[in-house]
């Protein structure tokens, strides 16, 4: 007697993943479209990390999923570590908002700039890639930082053996620069780079709708494998 085949389905929790952008050839944004961590006026870390993950799956829902919120400095190759988890369900077809609220330790940071990392879990999920996302971002005001700023970004090689990184600017429609794109790492070593920003004179904005203009730095390593990156906002007000 032959028994009929039974398919089973399973959820495939998602975040807006680096990893997943740059395995599909796109330059992937630190200023990740899933996660919120700062606000405006000026650039200030928020009370709490929301983080917005969905379930792919048409037919499973993702019962007991665990969402994991990573924070370290800002920069790229920085050192994170685990900082709150939170058990949700995602059922199928829908996404779900979760609120990291931030200690007094977190939310007092004096540059009011962290790394963070969001990492979705669950033991039947179908595409591991699509799991983690991480949002690293700075940002600027032309009312209080003009229409050039410089800011400098940390770049850490976190392994325990020496490597070459690159390093590949995507302005957007803004004019900048890095004072350099290839350095030899020694292990643990950590290399600052300045990025140079101009906003050309033919975009405007106001305090009441401001003009946002992105610029990521992006890193690379055993012959383009992705490291990390990070984003620069320019918030055009005047």
């Amino acid at each position: 007697m032959r028994l009929p085949r039974v398919r089973i389905h399973r959820p495939d929790l998602a975040i807006y993943s680096q990893t997943e952008e740059a395995t599909f050839g796109r330059d992937p944004t630190w200023n990740n479209p899933d996660i919120v961590t700062n606000d405006w006026g000026p650039f200030h870390l928020m009370e709490a990390v929301e983080a917005r993950i969905a379930n792919r799956s048409a037919r499973a829902n993702a019962t007991n999923a665990v969402i994991n919120c990573l924070v370290g400095p800002f920069g790229i190759g920085m050192p994170q570590s685990l900082y709150a988890s939170h058990k949700t369900t995602v059922v199928a077809g829908n996404a779900v908002t979760i609120r990291f609220p931030l200690d007094a330790t977190l939310h007092g940071t004096e540059s009011q700039r962290l790394s963070f990392t969001i990492q979705a879990e669950h033991p039947f999920d179908t595409e591991p890639i699509n799991n983690r996302g991480s949002q690293c971002i700075d940002g600027r005001q032309t009312s209080t930082s003009g229409r050039r700023f410089a800011i400098d970004v940390p770049v850490r090689n976190p392994l325990a053996a020496g490597r070459r990184i690159d390093l590949r600017l995507i302005p957007g429609e803004l004019n900048a620069a890095i004072d350099w794109t290839q350095h030899d790492f020694a292990p643990g070593e950590e290399k600052v780079v300045r990025v140079d920003i101009t906003v050309p004179a033919e975009l405007h904005g106001t305090d009441d709708s401001p003009n946002k203009q992105p610029v990521s730095l992006i890193a690379t390593w055993d012959g383009g494998k992705l490291l990390g990156g990070a984003t620069v906002i320019a918030r055009i007000d005047t």
